[in-house]
C-alpha cells in the first residue's frame, strides 16, 4: 500500500489534480474493485472536529489504517 500510495501521489501531482473529490475518485478507480470494496466497508475515521479534512485526506486515512502493519509482540 505504501509504495502504491506514493506512486499515486506522484501521478496526481504530475496530472495537476487539486480537487479532493477527483483525487479520491481516481485513487479508488486505479486501486481497483478489491480496494473499493475494502474502502466501502471501513468506518469513517475519527478526526479532530477543528480540522477540515477533505474527501481525499479522509480516504487516505481510512486506507492507511486498514493497511497498517501490525507488530507481533509476544
Amino acid at each position: 500500500w505504501k509504495k502504491w500510495k506514493r506512486a499515486f501521489l506522484y501521478y496526481s501531482d504530475e496530472q495537476g489534480l487539486t480537487d479532493a473529490n477527483k483525487k479520491k475518485s481516481q485513487l479508488l478507480h486505479f486501486a481497483g474493485c478489491d480496494v473499493q470494496d475494502i474502502f466501502d466497508d471501513l468506518p469513517h475515521p475519527c478526526s479532530n472536529p477543528k480540522e477540515r479534512d477533505d474527501e481525499f485526506q479522509i480516504t487516505i486515512r481510512k486506507l492507511d489504517y486498514h493497511f497498517r502493519v501490525a507488530e507481533n509482540i509476544p
